[in-house]
């Protein structure tokens, strides 16, 4: 499975919507394989995850995602924008504050609706947002708040919508049933091409999330002291160490890799001492998806 994500610092500054480009952003269009402008994982005649729908917000069409079974394997819907030569990606050119959408969801146990969004500029990730919806029975609207690692503009966008557990890939539950429609970026943000110096402590969302197999976190030190960031899994015990030393201040970046991990939610947890006394703890959950 492939996926997609994101984060830090955002200034709002006006207030359009625009949806033309997303591609085919109502699902309107179709062809063969799934929705025109999207990529998606069916393998016909054998299995169709992502089909056509009429059930829609608005408009005729809509897409469906159901979680299917294949001799033995629960197999989930996966869409990523983009065609399987453009792979993943659609041009953009405003710092968006948010994806937005209409859903319903109708999960099997403890299965979730994940809807990802991840900007970029020169192929690189400088921000995105994901959004995990509930249980909605008729069309409710969604938002992933998109933010931003740096002051740039994207030149590029991916969009990626799935339905996963956090048990691992291998656990999502046959009958799980999404629909998705009308899609549209709200509000720009500003540019802003100044370098910021931290007057607190900070942690910020990692980036991308969801990730597959490493990703970056940054944190803010507004004074020198003893920093320990680590990440446990959602029993509460910490599964790896990322800085257990004494750090001056500034802004910090680690990276983390979780490549010999299964997938499914994790947190991190920024733990500070510094030498005038303050204490300082912050956590933030991040998902793991292979």
């Amino acid at each position: 499975m492939k996926f997609f994500t994101f984060l830090s610092i955002v200034l709002l500054a006006s207030t359009i919507i625009i949806k033309a480009q997303i591609p085919n952003a109502n699902f309107e269009n179709w062809g063969d394989n799934g929705p025109t402008g999207w990529t998606v994982d069916n393998m016909p005649p054998m299995i169709m995850p992502v089909t056509q729908t009429t059930d829609a917000e608005s408009g005729v069409n809509a897409v469906k995602g159901e979680v299917v079974s294949l001799q033995g394997n629960n197999i989930a819907p996966f869409l990523v924008s983009g065609d399987t030569t453009g792979y993943g990606g659609f041009a953009v050119s405003q710092r968006y504050a948010s994806l937005k959408g209409w859903y319903k969801f109708a999960p099997v146990q403890d299965d979730s609706l994940v809807i990802a969004i991840v900007m970029l500029k020169n192929s690189q990730v400088i921000g995105g947002g994901v959004v995990e919806p509930g249980n909605a029975s008729t069309y409710t609207q969604f938002t992933a708040n998109i933010t931003y690692t740096s002051g740039d503009a994207p030149d590029s966008a991916r969009i990626m919508i799935s339905i996963i557990n956090h048990a691992g890939e291998l656990s999502v539950h046959a009958g799980s049933v999404m629909y998705v429609d009308n899609l549209s970026f709200g509000n720009v943000t500003a540019v802003n091409n100044g370098v910021s110096q931290p007057n607190s402590f900070k942690l910020f969302q990692n980036y991308p999330n969801p990730f597959n197999p490493s990703t970056n976190i940054k944190y803010n030190l507004s004074s020198s002291g003893f920093v320990r960031l680590a990440i446990y899994n959602v029993l509460g015990q910490k599964v790896k160490t990322l800085v257990n030393k004494i750090q001056n201040a500034g802004e910090k970046e680690v990276t983390a890799d979780l490549s010999l991990f299964t997938s499914g939610v994790y947190f991190y947890r920024l733990n500070v001492r510094s030498k005038n006394g303050m204490h300082f703890s912050s956590i933030k959950k991040m998902i793991l998806l292979k």
